[in-house]
């Protein structure tokens, strides 16, 4: 019998006694919480009656009424990590009444950070940010996940949504563009906090849509980014300003810090449009500020410029599908063929039938181009320099 949680190498942990069961059951999932204020309600039933190794299933029911309808509590089920964009790619569909996800765009997951004193959020295709959650989730982990317009869902989990580790980010053989980014910190004196992250210049919108009811302390922050509310908003190309909401439960102090990952920004300002505070993010490392339940919301604007983008590392020539011939480009393989210039932005698009395609030469200028071919889930990158 159990009766509460063992102590974690050699730390000293408060023992939580647990009184639903007297046996742990095989393949059922258990969750605890350690601190009172990070509980959150739990719905559904694990069922790992197929096979651990074939598939997985956890079936998400939402009653109406009930608080923090919506957000829901699951698990990684692997004795691995789990591919959050495989995870995310097998439980979105529009046409499926059970799939978590209406699109792809709108995943993402949450997690609890005991580290960061708040919540982290992933948003399916992320780039990569040492600061917020990842892609991939460690073996066993629990994480929150938004229904978008589900009464009932189902979660699906397969072995090729396993990784025998994390840190090979390409191992399904995919480049990867890094856009811009900028995170934003709030913090109370405690340490306590919540954060946001605007990622820029990305041809696709999307990102992680904010989640009621996960803060670690009392202060609230996010991006409004046409007509939504974003955890991880992705601006697209031409936007130079985000609007970051800032909500507080208590009449309080808070200090923001932030920091800058890929990319050169020449210009980054936060404007403090309470106090008319003009902060440059480049030579300050932080802004204190106070905050009062009855403040609007629409408390900072985050003004910015970049003058480039971490592009994804050349692929071995063997593994280049395009190439320019005079004045056509030739392409080998179908699908959606994307060009991208060295900001992020998307100067041309087209689709390929057949086995190879030869067409003529985007109207751009010379330079240094990201071409992406995307067949099925499937997307291959290479880079290539255009001199006409």
């Amino acid at each position: 019998p159990h009766q509460g949680l063992p102590s974690i190498a050699g730390e000293d942990h408060e023992t939580i006694e647990y009184k639903n069961e007297e046996y742990l059951t095989a393949g059922k999932g258990y969750f605890a919480a350690t601190r009172e204020e990070t509980f959150l309600q739990c719905q559904g039933h694990l069922n790992a009656g197929g096979g651990i190794y074939d598939e997985v299933t956890y079936d998400l029911t939402l009653t109406a009424g009930v608080p923090r309808h919506g957000y829901n509590l699951i698990g990684n089920p692997y004795q691995a990590y789990l591919d959050f964009d495989a995870f995310a790619e097998n439980n979105s569909d529009e046409e499926e009444a059970d799939a978590i996800w209406n699109d792809v765009t709108t995943a993402s997951y949450t997690i609890l950070d005991e580290d960061a004193k708040s919540y982290l959020t992933f948003a399916y295709d992320g780039s990569d940010n040492p600061d917020a959650a990842g892609r991939f989730i460690h073996p066993h982990q629990g994480f929150f996940v938004l229904l978008r317009d589900r009464d009932a869902s189902t979660a699906y989990f397969y072995s090729s949504q396993r990784s025998a580790t994390a840190k090979n980010v390409e191992f399904r053989g995919e480049g990867k563009t890094n856009y811009p980014l900028v995170n934003l910190f709030v913090s109370e004196e405690n340490g306590n906090g919540d954060m946001v992250t605007v990622e820029l210049g990305r041809p696709d919108k999307g990102g992680a849509p904010l989640m009621q009811g996960l803060r670690a302390g009392n202060g609230k922050i996010w991006c409004r980014y046409e007509d939504d509310d974003y955890a991880v908003a992705y601006t697209q190309p031409g936007v130079t300003e985000a609007a970051i909401r800032f909500e507080s439960v208590e009449d309080t102090e808070y200090t923001m810090r932030w920091n800058t990952h890929n990319g050169d920004f020449s210009y980054l300002h936060l404007i403090d449009n309470k106090t008319g505070a003009d902060v440059d993010c480049l030579t300050t490392d932080e802004y204190k500020f106070s905050a009062s339940h009855t403040d609007y919301k629409s408390r900072f604007r985050l003004v910015f410029g970049y003058t480039g983008i971490e592009e994804p590392e050349a692929v071995e020539a063997d593994q280049n599908f395009a190439f320019v011939m005079g004045d056509e480009l030739v392409v080998t393989g179908e699908g959606t063929l994307q060009m991208f210039d060295v900001n992020g932005r998307m100067v041309a698009s087209q689709e390929l039938h057949g086995v190879q395609t030869t067409m003529a030469l985007p109207n751009v200028a010379n330079g240094v181009y990201v071409m992406r071919l995307t067949e099925g889930k499937q997307s291959r990158v290479q880079k290539m320099v255009i001199s006409k």
